[in-house]
Order: structure tokens, then C-alpha cells, then sequence
């Protein structure tokens, strides 16, 4: 994993150079995660955790098409060792809690694909549901929970567990495969644009009104004001 202390190292300090931002069009995210597998029952595969990495960008409010993919070891129960790199793409809503953090839903094409002892390369359908906690003005920590559906698997080709598929035993015949994954890691986003409001110019016309002070007599200097008597 010292591949991803390395990553998440750099985004720390991409994130005290970027600006403020957030889920905003326009905006990209970028990030690194841990992923901890579980692939289907039928495979009998020894599920261990790998590596990845995502790009989104926001092309409306709240609202990213998003990339990912990983890379992550496993193991056959003979011991025979399996690459497993998952890629997904789709899009993925942002509902937002406070400025920064926010719960996370996507529905995503997948393209799964097993290397070495094991081979596959088929497509499905998969699900995301997440949360983003904020912890500055751009890095946040991300945990996300993915379901893939695969349509067409190698498994389907087994007919014998004794034989199993491509030389392995374990593997069990089996229609369609689910695997399950968490994935959790740390996001840097920044970019995006925000809409100012047309700003309305309004006239206003002065009036003066001119204010009347009350006459007020004034007594010459040094003549005195004595009061007469009347009869």
C-alpha cells in the first residue's frame, strides 16, 4: 500500500494550492482510494484489498460523470494467483450537507476484468451509494459502497466443479456473477463556475423640497427693550 500512502501524500499538498470549490458545473474531482473486494460466492476466490483511482467532472449542479478503476490482487482456493481490475463509468449525485459534505448515489456501466490464472473480460451494470465528509475547502474523505452486476461471466461455462473453468476446480457454474467492493480514500475538487444573478439597474429621480425655517426678530446690538405702559 505504499503506492497509496504516496497518492494520498499528493493530494495534500494539491489541496493547499487549489482554490475553493464545489459541486458546481464545471468542477473536476479527482482522488485515490483503498478497495476491499468480494467477489462472487461462486468464484471462491480469496478477497483481498487493492488500489485505485477516480476523475469526475460536474456538468450541472450536483450532478458528475464519473471514471474509476482499480487494481487488486486475489487468490484462487488452489492458491493460483488472479488480477482483478474493475473500471466503471457513470454518473453520480451529489446530496449535499452543508458546504462541503454530502450523501453520494450513481448507477454505473462496469467492465470487469480477471488476468492470469483466471480470465474475463465481460460488462455490466453496477451501483454506488457513499458519503463525503468535507474537511477543508477542498479535500474531503470519501467511502463509497459499489455492486456490480455481471451479465456474461466465464463461470457460466462450467459444467463440472471437478473441472471447473479454465483448469480450476473451485470455480462453480453459475449464470451471472455479483461482486461487491468498498472503496475509501480521499478527493481533491476544485474548478467550477458560478452563476451571478442579472443585476437590475434602477432610476431615481431627486426631489428637493425646500424647508421653511420660522422668522425669528432680531435686536440690534446695544439697544435695550424697555416696556411701555398703556392707559
Amino acid at each position: 500500500m505504499r503506492l497509496l500512502r504516496r497518492a494520498m501524500a499528493g493530494l495534500l499538498v494539491l489541496a493547499g494550492a487549489a482554490p475553493l470549490a464545489a459541486q458546481k458545473p464545471g468542477a473536476v474531482e479527482i482522488g485515490v482510494f483503498g478497495r476491499f473486494n468480494s467477489t462472487d460466492e461462486q468464484l471462491h476466490f480469496d478477497d483481498r484489498t487493492g488500489i485505485g483511482g477516480r476523475l469526475g467532472v460536474f456538468f450541472v449542479q450536483n450532478l458528475a460523470i464519473e471514471l474509476d478503476g482499480s487494481y487488486n490482487p486475489l487468490y484462487t482456493a488452489e492458491g493460483d494467483f488472479v488480477r482483478y481490475i474493475p473500471w466503471h463509468a457513470g454518473l453520480v449525485y451529489n446530496i449535499g450537507i452543508g458546504s462541503t459534505s454530502a450523501f453520494l448515489i450513481g448507477a454505473r456501466y462496469t467492465d470487469n476484468w480477471f488476468r492470469e490464472a483466471y480470465r474475463e473480460t465481460e460488462h455490466g451494470i453496477g451501483g454506488l451509494l457513499g458519503f463525503r465528509l468535507g474537511t477543508g475547502s477542498t479535500l474531503s474523505i470519501r467511502v463509497d459502497g459499489t455492486i456490480d452486476y455481471i451479465f456474461n461471466p466465464e463461470s457460466r461455462f462450467s459444467q463440472n466443479p471437478p473441472i471447473g473453468v479454465q483448469g480450476i476446480p473451485s470455480i462453480e457454474q453459475d449464470d451471472k456473477n455479483i461482486h461487491y467492493g468498498v472503496q475509501a480514500g480521499l478527493s481533491l475538487m476544485f474548478g467550477g463556475t458560478t452563476r451571478t444573478p442579472t443585476r437590475t439597474a434602477y432610476w431615481t429621480r431627486r426631489i428637493s423640497v425646500p424647508i421653511r425655517r420660522p422668522a425669528t426678530r432680531s435686536t440690534p446690538t446695544g439697544v435695550r427693550l424697555t416696556p411701555t405702559a398703556t392707559a
